[in-house]
């Protein structure tokens, strides 16, 4: 990553629950999402990169089968998410107002 696009991640706790919660800007900073995919000749690690974490963790969520979801990591700067932790990022998002800024 470079220049504006970096961000350093503060991971905060939900009071409630504990789960990792993002800054609202850093749903803008770039994501690294990594995922098994099936091919002809069985499975391969996929890559892909996204402009803002936000667009990565929609992909996640809406794009990627559960059983494929449960194997794959999000990187978020120097932040890492596994499986179903990129859930309460994705339900965060959708609460708040910048889901429709990050389309």
């Amino acid at each position: 990553m470079t220049g504006k696009n970096v961000s350093f991640l503060k991971r905060t706790l939900n009071d409630r629950n504990g789960e990792a919660q993002l800054e609202e800007k850093d749903y803008f900073a770039e994501a690294s999402l990594y995922y098994g995919k099936r091919t002809n000749r069985g499975r391969a690690l996929a890559f892909r990169r996204f402009e803002r974490a936000a667009e990565a963790i929609r992909f996640a969520i809406e794009e990627l089968s559960p059983s494929i979801l449960s194997g794959c990591k999000l990187e978020i700067g120097e932040a890492e998410y596994f499986g179903q932790a990129i859930r309460p990022l994705y339900d965060d998002l959708q609460k708040t107002s910048i889901a429709a800024r990050s389309r």
